[in-house]
């Protein structure tokens, strides 16, 4: 009735073949989008079957996140011109994927790895952007993307995943490969951008950890980090906090204990394990 003999038969036939999956997104039920994406947080149909490289050939197709659940990369699909890492879409990558995609592309890691070891490695600056939150480096992702010479991805969840991999494993196989492929596949040429002068790539604060791989493999990237003074920093975040639950509840939790902010900090996927905080003042 539903037509499930018929996608498990096709999904049986196409096993020994490249293949990734599209799905047509019909519902998002996101409960916080600082906890990492999942494939959980959608309701979703099949549509079709596409060969990976459908991913790099489309610009309207964006990495999305890494699904440790199931091993699989899942990018966003938008309309088609649609730049889904620009501003114009949303101020984070994250947020203009979770809004304007339109199906989602699953394909296994290894396919995931496989398309990106047939990009090459960038051969324009690729730069990384640090900060400590709530310091204005949005908004000079933005100026930088305004340019329209500069590939800008502003906080991308899948540099989180590279930042804990590290964390956990140093300069591993696993993260070595992982790097050159979130690389590859950010600095990938673009159709609507024939002549891009770079790229920019600004991780969330906590997830910085994930420039030393980066910096490794590709020792002439340049970092910087943007800095604010952080008694401005904790007033923002402190009025943040009435309009975003999450900062509310890191907030009073950093008066109690430290630990139970990285346990916060953990399930957001953030590297911070063993890091201790402590807040007193109020403003």
């Amino acid at each position: 009735m539903f037509g499930i003999q018929d996608v498990s038969k096709i999904s049986n036939a196409t096993k020994s073949k490249h293949v990734a999956q599209a799905l047509r997104i019909l519902a998002v039920n996101k409960f916080c989008f600082s906890l990492p994406p999942s494939l959980r947080d959608f309701i979703v149909s099949h549509d079709e079957y596409l060969y990976p490289d459908y991913v790099i050939n489309n610009d309207h197709v964006t990495l999305f996140f890494l699904d440790h659940h199931r091993d699989v990369a899942v990018f966003g699909e938008g309309r088609p011109g649609q730049l889904l890492w620009h501003s114009d879409c949303a101020s984070h990558i994250s947020m203009s994927l979770f809004k304007n995609s339109k199906r989602l592309i699953v394909m296994p890691m290894d396919e995931f790895h496989k398309v990106s070891a047939r990009l090459p490695d960038p051969n324009k600056p690729l730069v990384i952007l640090g900060n400590t939150v709530r310091c204005g480096s949005t908004l000079l992702t933005q100026i930088f993307e305004r340019t329209n010479k500069i590939m800008s991805y502003s906080e991308p969840k899948p540099l989180n995943n590279l930042a804990v991999l590290y964390k956990h494993q140093g300069m591993s196989a696993d993260v070595i490969q992982l790097t050159r492929s979130l690389v590859r596949m950010y600095a990938r040429p673009l159709k609507s951008m024939s002549n891009p002068e770079g790229c920019l790539l600004k991780p969330v604060g906590p997830a910085f950890l994930c420039d030393e791989p980066i910096c490794r493999i590709y020792p002439n990237t340049p970092t910087f980090y943007l800095y604010r003074n952080m008694d401005s920093i904790a007033k923002s975040l402190y009025k943040l906090s009435y309009v975003a639950q999450y900062v509310r509840l890191g907030y009073l939790l950093c008066q109690i204990h430290g630990d139970m902010v990285e346990a916060i900090c953990d399930k957001c996927g953030f590297p911070t394990k063993k890091t201790n905080r402590t807040v007193y003042n109020d403003y």
